[in-house]
């Protein structure tokens, strides 16, 4: 039931990015994070934008993120959304990674 409903999310948030192409001109250059990553509707979401070739941060904090493809625009990391140092830290990392 979760996969069905992330999906229909998923495809729903990028309906409404795809039909505005500048939003797709300026989100190409841009990283995107995607909090709770590692399972359900988030790891559908990060997984379609890096099917369509953004750069993408997969977010976990308990659950370790299991096969993810090899590839320079994903980048994962360990953050804790309700800890101030877990997240400078996390955005540290993700600085130091896509520059």
């Amino acid at each position: 039931m979760i996969r069905k409903t992330g999906m229909y999310i998923t495809d729903n948030i990028w309906a409404q990015i795809a039909s505005s192409p500048e939003k797709i001109g300026e989100l190409k250059n841009k990283v995107v994070l995607v909090t709770g990553s590692s399972k359900g509707i988030g790891r559908d979401i990060a997984d379609n934008f890096v099917k369509n070739g953004y750069k993408v941060v997969y977010t976990y904090n308990h659950t370790i993120i299991p096969d993810l493809i090899d590839s320079s625009n994903i980048f994962k990391v360990k953050i804790d959304i309700g800890n101030r140092i877990s997240v400078q830290k996390a955005l540290s990392d993700i600085r130091n990674y896509f520059g």
